[in-house]
């Protein structure tokens, strides 16, 4: 979607469910990778809670989320990701 508020919305979802229970991210992970693959086209309020869920994920569940890092790598090096400080 391209609204943002319903952007807010499904990912505030998706991030209250992983981080209710540290086994949340192992059963609905997939949910995550196909937000990661568009970043660039989500509102920066959104760019930083993936991050933050992402940073969840490696530190507290000691678990390197590959399909989401390779995602955040691709766009990262297309320089198509938005600019976070405006």
């Amino acid at each position: 979607s391209t609204h943002p508020f319903l952007i807010n919305i499904v990912f505030d979802t998706i991030s209250s469910i992983i981080l209710a229970d540290n086994a949340n991210y192992f059963l609905c992970g997939e949910n995550l990778s196909p937000i990661t693959e568009a970043l660039y086209n989500k509102p920066n309020d959104v760019q930083l809670k993936i991050y933050d869920l992402l940073e969840f994920i490696v530190f507290q569940l000691k678990y390197i989320p590959h399909r989401e890092l390779v995602n955040l790598s691709i766009m990262l090096k297309s320089h198509k990701i938005k600019k976070f400080y405006s």
